[in-house]
């Protein structure tokens, strides 16, 4: 399990937001926590997600494909 959170950082040049992955409990690989931290930011978290991600392939189409999902079941239930 991972939890990505999301922290703002200010500057002269503007406003950056900064993701961090943290491994809660279990195994897990750069690939799932990139995955998981792609979602995180496609999704626009304002608070802390906790996630569990195992995926066959982590290549980039599979995990696009996943946020197209997530973000039409988003939309779905604010509709």
């Amino acid at each position: 399990m991972l939890m990505i959170t999301r922290d703002q950082v200010h500057s002269p040049l503007g406003t950056n937001n900064i993701f961090t992955t943290k491994v809660i409990f279990g195994a897990t690989g750069e690939d799932q926590q990139v995955a998981a931290r792609y979602l995180a930011e496609a999704i626009q978290i304002t608070k802390p997600l906790y996630i569990f991600i195992n995926l066959k392939s982590y290549d980039i189409e599979t995990v696009k494909a996943c946020k197209d999902i997530i973000l039409d079941l988003k939309k779905e239930e604010s509709e």
